[in-house]
């Protein structure tokens, strides 16, 4: 007589459902992340032209963006900085970015503490 086990039937049902769903929630997130070039935070439209966009215009507390926060020591053992890289620098409290590339960094000062904006404008 041939027996039919209903509980391992069961068992291997629901597991079956399980990886069905699996693959369906990742098939989702690989959609979803193919058509995501950028990010907007305070915005549901981000700008093409940012990866990043902030917007706080329509956020009652204004807040503002932080940039990373470093000694020049710190900044200088930065393993291959990518062109283009802004740091905060606390020696001297002043903005830098590598305007070199990331095997030969030439760190470049953006603002000097003195400087007044309104006279580059």
């Amino acid at each position: 007589m041939l027996t039919y086990d209903y509980n391992k039937y069961n068992k291997m049902l629901y597991m079956k459902k399980i990886i069905i769903l699996i693959g369906i929630l990742l098939n989702l997130i690989s959609l979803y992340s193919q058509s995501t070039e950028n990010v907007g935070i305070g915005t549901l439209t981000p700008d093409n032209s940012a990866l990043l966009h902030l917007d706080v215009s329509g956020m009652t507390t204004k807040r503002g963006l932080l940039v990373p926060k470093m000694t020049a020591a710190q900044r200088n053992s930065i393993v291959t900085p990518a062109n283009g890289l802004l740091v905060f620098v606390t020696d001297d409290n002043n903005f830098y970015y590598n305007f070199g590339t990331p095997a030969s960094p030439q760190w470049i000062l953006l603002l000097g503490e003195s400087t007044n904006i309104s006279e580059i404008m």
